[in-house]
């Protein structure tokens, strides 16, 4: 709960509250009330909640009949009391479900909430000094279950900055909106370490990475037995002066899942490896141009299975003119990849709030064009098409969404109004 009531900007569909908050501030004590009431997508069961759709998508029938099926009422107060240099504050927090949330029993959830109500409690902390941030939260639900995340951050002579991040979710912690530091979706099952830091040795040139080891305790969604990983980034950026930029980053990434080939045992757990990579080159040699050339690469292994690897390049050209409220971005990218498993994700402008990192597979190649055009100062349109060509199928997609033909065009508009 640190930070000012912020509005829901996102294009999540799920994770907001719509309702009526407060905050009330006397001397160093900051108050702040909150109530929320709406609408979850749900499977319902009989006089109870089965499932809670989560993705906002409402495409099928099957997934319309799911619409606004549930209540939620959420309501509770944080006070906090400090300054810039320290604060300390504690929360409540109640969720009330308009009937009993009952998913169907399995050994992934046997620890998960059921019931119509959950209480949160929690108290957190900041401590801050020139060159020293500490930082957490502990946080206690009404059945018992614990989590906590702590933080210390280190900045010295403004070269050399390290991070790091504890935390630990117990298996029988839950809190509806909950979010953290976590590998997780849920904040529960998991404990980990993370290390980072960021290193300037030169005016230029900045260095950066970081490892996060993190277990899973219990079983978890197609693990069948504890587990665990590691997650580490490199990064490096280089920029000569101000028009020219290069980047380079590698991540790498393990993790258990369950082996679900016919030949495997049961619950045999392996571990899968996944490599990323990529560099680019940035320049504005020109005030009104903007370019960019880029090319990443994925490798992914599971097990003594054979590997799958993916690839993509492409290029990107900003136009932004001086005498005209108008921007535009164009971009192009060639893509190919042996499977899912290697699928690329390929980076792109788009519109306010927009999703710009959209991934494939396959062999393809992809054009997008995006405009910004004001014509007031308080008005805004942008504009935004983009066409996917397969080289690879005659298909996309399935279903109800299944397109006949190897290409898709995608069409985005956006009017704003600020007030």
């Amino acid at each position: 709960m640190n930070g000012p009531i912020k509005p829901h900007t996102s294009t999540d569909e799920y994770n907001y509250m719509q309702g009526i908050a407060a905050q009330i501030k006397f001397s160093r004590w900051l108050l702040t009330p909150f109530w929320s009431f709406r609408q979850l997508d749900a499977t319902l069961g009989c006089h109870h909640i089965e499932g809670i759709k989560k993705d906002g998508m409402h495409r099928l029938d099957r997934e319309e009949e799911k619409r606004n099926r549930a209540n939620l009422i959420t309501s509770g107060v944080h006070l906090s009391y400090g300054d810039y240099r320290y604060r300390i504050g504690v929360t409540g927090v109640w969720h009330h479900f308009g009937m009993r949330y009952d998913p169907p029993l399995r050994e992934y959830n046997r620890y998960g909430f059921r019931g119509s109500d959950i209480v949160n409690l929690s108290c957190d902390y900041q401590f801050r000094t020139e060159r020293i941030l500490l930082r957490g939260e502990t946080g206690v639900s009404h059945n018992g279950g614990v989590a906590t995340m702590n933080a210390l951050q280190t900045v010295s002579s403004g070269i050399f900055m390290l991070t790091l991040i504890q935390r630990y979710y117990a298996k029988d912690y839950f809190s509806w909106f909950a979010k953290s530091f976590s590998e997780g979706s849920d904040l529960s099952n998991e404990t980990g370490v993370y290390v980072g830091m960021v290193c300037k040795p030169g005016r230029n040139i900045q260095l950066g990475g970081g490892f996060d080891f993190f277990r899973f305790p219990g079983v978890k969604y197609g693990i069948n037995a504890p587990s665990s990983g590691v997650e580490g980034v490199a990064q490096f950026s280089y920029r000569p002066n101000d028009r020219i930029q290069i980047a380079a980053r590698y991540r790498m990434k393990k993790k258990d899942k369950n082996n679900t080939q016919p030949e495997a045992e049961e619950w045999a757990i392996e571990s899968y490896r996944k490599h990323t990579g990529g560099i680019s080159l940035r320049s504005n040699l020109w005030d009104q141009f903007l370019f960019k050339t880029f090319a990443d690469g994925t490798y992914y292994r599971f097990g003594s299975r054979t590997g799958s690897k993916g690839g993509v390049i492409g290029q990107t050209f900003g136009f932004r003119a001086s005498s005209f409220p108008l921007q535009s971005d164009l971009s192009v990218a060639i893509f190919e990849t042996d499977d899912t498993a290697s699928k690329i994700y390929v980076q792109e402008k788009t519109i306010l709030y927009g999703f710009g990192s959209p991934s494939f597979y396959g062999n393809g190649v992809r054009y997008s064009a995006t405009f910004r055009y004001d014509p007031l100062k308080f008005v805004s349109l942008w504009l935004k098409v983009a066409n996917t060509r397969y080289f690879d199928r005659t298909e996309i997609g399935a279903d109800l969404e299944k397109i006949k033909g190897k290409s898709k065009t995608d069409l985005w508009t956006q009017l704003r109004i600020k007030f």
